[in-house]
């Protein structure tokens, strides 16, 4: 399945890159690369695709679904999955969202799997311009075919891959409580977000202040903690309307909004668009068996 609306400026490009056996001679090897400016009405919805896709934000702020996981994509952070399950990402709330993008594959994926690949984790980079040059050298050498620029592929993929995981993980003690604290409110949340939840069960699960939470939260997800909850409630619920023929009260019951109201509004206000009409554009869109 793929889905998209390139709402994008002229300044957007993307380019494809020749794999061939050079190319796979190598560890990591990258398939596609581009560099968008993408305006409030830019998607992509896919699921299928064999390869990783690193999307690493200049400027502005997207919003990213995958594996039943949601996240806020802001400036100087890097994220990466792997494009075989469904995913979705879009312009959030910004005039205009910049970023990066690579897709790529290879063997070498393997080592960053339970550190990178099987959670959604926005990274924010200690080393910011060294992933901006990195995506810039990975550009110029998208035409070139000869083995050394395959090598040069494969290093700078992999440096992407080392600084992710530098910053990840070299951080002082109280870093890395308040990192654990608010993974362990998001899993909280995906498990509970049908249920009537709030800020009260959010303090009470990390121990924090109301007013520091938010900030904890927003600092490593891009939104507070009660929009991150929308936000998961509204995927599932794009979930179910694709995939059922549920009503859309039955549906905001389902995602745990006590009426249609509230849950029309808050789905508007994350997708653009209402329960109603983004069902029928997904089954136009949607490929023919």
């Amino acid at each position: 399945m793929l889905e998209y609306k390139l709402d994008v400026s002229e300044k957007s490009h993307a380019h494809v890159f020749n794999v061939d056996e050079n190319a796979r001679l190598f560890s990591l090897y990258a398939t596609e690369i581009g560099h968008y400016h993408a305006n409030p009405g830019y998607f992509t919805r896919r699921d299928g695709k064999m390869s990783a896709l690193l999307l690493y934000t200049c400027s502005g702020q997207g919003v990213m679904h995958w594996k039943k996981q949601v996240c806020s994509l802001t400036a100087g952070t890097a994220v990466i999955i792997y494009c075989d399950t469904f995913q979705q990402y879009y312009t959030g709330d910004a005039d205009e969202w910049e970023f990066f993008f690579v897709h790529f594959d290879g063997a070498g994926l393997k080592g960053y799997a339970a550190s990178l690949l099987d959670r959604l984790t926005p990274v924010r980079l200690r080393a910011v311009g060294e992933m901006e040059e990195a995506f810039r050298r990975l550009l110029a050498l998208r035409a070139e075919s000869d083995l050394l620029a395959r090598a040069e592929v494969n290093c700078l993929l992999s440096g992407m891959l080392r600084s992710m995981l530098e910053s990840l993980y070299r951080t002082d003690s109280e870093e890395n409580r308040s990192h654990r604290e608010v993974q362990l409110l998001t899993k909280y949340i995906h498990d509970h977000m049908s249920e009537n939840i709030g800020m009260a069960e959010f303090e009470k699960i990390t121990h924090y202040s109301k007013y520091y939470l938010i900030h904890l939260f927003r600092q490593q997800m891009g939104v507070p903690p009660y929009r991150y909850l929308h936000q998961c409630r509204i995927q599932r619920a794009q979930e179910l309307l694709r995939s059922t023929n549920d009503s859309v009260s039955e549906i905001a019951a389902q995602v745990g909004y006590m009426d249609s109201v509230s849950f029309i509004r808050h789905f508007q206000s994350i997708v653009g668009a209402t329960p109603a009409k983004y069902r029928k554009e997904s089954i136009r869109l949607s490929p023919a068996p």
